[in-house]
């Protein structure tokens, strides 16, 4: 059923008209979307850090899900939170009851098929990723360097592949930034952890993408242990 998303609440799957999605967005200032939410933890701490906001974990194993989402759907003096949800989708079958909702999407730390998905790049994947958010909304990628190591990309190629998916890349960079997700805490042993950041703006239609601040040199990334490894 395509007006309908699978809210995973604990070991229970619920499908929520998508009516009633967009009724429950309407009383926050912005929609945030993790697609590929893994555990949700990251997006529970967001989500308590940011109560104005709405955030939506999207990850095709709803068992992974299922503490955190639990945690959610208590009461708030037992550590519930009424700006979040979790839904049960996988990457190849996103609901149509979360298109154009929102204003920005992570994908954080992928793998898989969804990291195949942002790195190759498949544009038809991009552009399903995309239509999750309104014209104009944000979409940020933080890709493990360690998981594509013997993946070098083009930069151009990732800019071309992306636009054709409807989303304009403005920057492709690498930076350390703190370990945010419970999964990359454990690669990084503690410290700041290394991320090759893509910044996009979905566009959805043609336009002149402006590449200028982009390195267009292939872009390579050499094997190094990670900080305090054996």
């Amino acid at each position: 059923m395509d007006d309908v998303a699978d809210v995973v609440r604990g070991k229970w799957v619920e499908h929520v008209p998508a009516e009633q999605i967009r009724e429950w967005t309407t009383s926050f200032a912005r929609t945030v979307v993790d697609v590929g939410t893994g555990d949700g933890r990251w997006l529970y701490r967001r989500a308590r850090a940011h109560p104005e906001r709405s955030w939506i974990g999207i990850d095709a194993n709803a068992e992974r899900m299922r503490d955190v989402s639990f945690r959610a759907a208590r009461k708030p003096a037992r550590g519930g939170i009424r700006n979040l949800l979790f839904v049960r989708a996988a990457i190849d079958a996103l609901p149509q009851a979360l298109r154009g909702i929102a204003d920005e999407i992570y994908i954080l730390y992928p793998w898989g098929r969804l990291l195949d998905a942002v790195w190759t790049p498949h544009a038809e994947a991009l552009a399903a990723i995309g239509c999750l958010a309104k014209p104009g909304g944000r979409l940020e990628v933080h890709v493990n360097p360690s998981a594509v190591v013997d993946r070098p990309a083009n930069v151009a190629a990732l800019v071309t592949g992306y636009a054709a998916g409807g989303i304009r890349l403005r920057e492709v960079r690498i930076e350390d930034v703190p370990a945010s997700t419970s999964w990359v805490r454990r690669l990084a042993h503690g410290h700041e952890a290394r991320v090759i950041l893509l910044d996009g703006i979905v566009v959805r239609e043609d336009d002149d993408r402006d590449v200028t601040g982009l390195d267009l040199d292939l872009v390579r990334f050499e094997q190094e242990a990670p900080p305090n490894s054996p």
